[in-house]
């Protein structure tokens, strides 16, 4: 996660893995100079022992690559390191299994070359296999330096340099490859779930979209996203875009495939589908990585507080961006974020709400186009959040703003536009837009004088009344709390008329207090999903 953070707010890959190789070779340049000064003091039958710690590097150095490798597939550190000690092991006795297998069946004349071809053949896949040959050489063990050829050989101490040098320039190549941004073309096409009823709402929203898709102002273009994880489907065909100065609210419930949109956009995954685009300011994520994640910034859902200050930190990720007036920009990011009286405590002693106001300043540094903002305000007091959505609406100016979150008040008060998406995209278009669309119903809440202890009875005299007053009337929500919800179509009512009413009948009723309003983002959101989406995964 904190790898994903440095690359979309501008670490690039080759600096990233060069650093992390530079402090890992401190260790194993340390390791090896001890390991050869142990050998060389412990039996005086050691030959070559120059070329040994020259291996001893090079192995270390290797298995390190390795790991950083199976790392990226791991689910995490223990696994990784238990994966990578495994096939360490297994290698190490399939090589030296194997050398007892040659030697009893080989006759002496040909013992050396099928030695040879036993690690010509294994050792270019495992480094422990070369390891393993370096120690039975230096030993003079196992038939395999009778000849008397120089030490640097390609039969002796040769072999093993040589194939620890192509597994490490593979690895660190490999590594660079995935991070970087390369696709691997593929024209697998997967069956769409889309159910066409839940489109008809989505629709129309798409021929507009697709026209924003070719704007000049649209900083980030997503068209035709999917991905599946196994056979499951997380995001079926999403098209949206964001223009300059605009926030974009992605709105769904959990398990809707809002994270992995946020991680396609990223960089982090790759789409399924090979007619898949997501472009941020002109530059594909999916071809040119390195240039989108320029102009990417991400302030994501967990916080990456470091052992530096508020000022340091932000320094750092203003020279890893090539940021030119280093200074002014970190002035500027503190003063719009509003931590300047945090500036010279350590990040990790911030408070809640003042490491996401770092995280968001960290994605501002370097003035990205684009801003993808995960859930900010997770965690924070209601104090806190406002004081980070006046941050928001002040750093939204010229920037395409992609936000994610559960708060359908936080979407309510920043995004210019919204899109549900459950899996597929199920509506989009500006906030009071999609209030309209989802109809113009009167939404009542009821609260009775003995809540939380009213009865049955007093709840039914209650639902008769509403029944009796209003026609086609929907009750969406009851409690036992003496608590009921339900719509009122607009035909034939205005507002003052149900005031009118309810003011009439609240005495009889026992009626202690009740709200009338139009339909607020949450009962939109609501309604949008239960029609469109599924039932069963609504949970804001």
């Amino acid at each position: 996660m904190v790898r994903s953070m440095q690359y979309s707010n501008g670490i690039r890959p080759l600096p990233l893995w060069l650093s992390h190789l530079s402090f890992d070779a401190i260790f194993v340049l340390i390791i090896s100079i001890v390991a050869t000064a142990l050998l060389s003091i412990s039996t005086p039958v050691w030959t070559g022992l120059g070329y040994i710690f020259i291996i001893f590097v090079l192995y270390g150095i290797v298995a390190a690559l390795l790991s950083y490798v199976i790392s990226m597939f791991a689910k995490g550190a223990v696994t990784a390191w238990f994966l990578l000690a495994l096939g360490q092991i297994i290698f190490y006795f399939a090589y030296f299994g194997g050398i007892l297998g040659v030697q009893s069946a080989t006759a002496y004349p040909d013992l050396e070359y099928m030695m040879n071809a036993l690690f010509f053949g294994l050792g270019i896949v495992s480094p422990a296999v070369c390891l393993e040959r370096t120690l039975f050489i230096g030993l003079q063990m196992m038939a395999l330096s009778c000849n008397q050829r120089a030490p640097g050989s390609i039969y002796l101490y040769g072999g093993p340099i040589l194939y620890l040098i192509l597994q490490g320039v593979f690895l660190f190549a490999l590594l660079l490859w995935w991070d970087v941004g390369f696709v691997i073309p593929t024209s697998r096409s997967r069956k769409s779930t889309t159910d066409p009823e839940g489109t008809e709402m989505y629709s129309t929203d798409l021929i507009s979209e697709r026209k924003r898709l070719v704007s000049n102002q649209t900083d980030l273009r997503v068209e035709s996203v999917s991905k599946f994880f196994g056979k499951n489907l997380a995001v079926d065909n999403v098209t949206f875009a964001v223009q300059q100065s605009e926030i974009f609210a992605l709105l769904g419930p959990n398990g809707a495939g809002k994270s992995t949109i946020i991680s396609m956009i990223r960089g982090d995954i790759k789409p399924s589908t090979s007619n898949s685009t997501i472009d941020i300011a002109g530059h594909s994520i999916l071809k040119h990585a390195v240039a989108a994640r320029a102009n990417l910034g991400v302030c994501p859902q967990f916080d990456s507080a470091d052992v530096l200050t508020v000022k340091e930190t932000l320094r750092f990720f203003a020279k890893i961006r090539g940021v030119k007036n280093i200074d002014h920009n970190v002035s500027t990011v503190i003063a719009a974020c509003g931590i300047g009286e945090w500036t010279d405590q350590l990040a990790q002693k911030l408070s809640g709400g003042t490491k996401r106001k770092l995280s968001l300043a960290i994605a501002l540094v370097g003035n990205p186009r684009v801003l993808v903002l995960d859930e900010p305000s997770s965690a924070l007091d209601a104090n806190a959040k406002r004081t980070l959505w006046r941050c928001l609406q002040t750093i939204s100016k010229g920037r395409a703003v992609v936000l994610t979150t559960h708060s359908m008040e936080e979407a309510d008060a920043l995004a210019d536009r919204i899109g549900i998406v459950s899996s597929r995209m199920l509506a989009l278009g500006e906030r009071e837009d999609l209030k309209k669309r989802a109809g113009e119903n009167f939404y009542i809440h009821i609260v009775s004088k003995s809540a939380p202890r009213t009865t049955r009875q007093e709840l039914q005299v209650i639902r008769d009344w509403i029944h009796g007053t209003f026609q086609n009337v929907k009750i969406s929500r009851e409690t036992q709390g003496g608590q009921i919800r339900f719509e009122v179509p607009a035909a034939g009512w205005d507002m003052v008329g149900l005031i009118r009413e309810f003011e009439g009948a609240k005495e009889r009723l026992g009626i202690e207090f009740y709200s009338v309003g139009k339909a607020t983002l949450d009962e939109v959101f609501e309604n949008i999903v239960r029609k469109y989406g599924d039932d069963d995964v609504i949970e804001v």
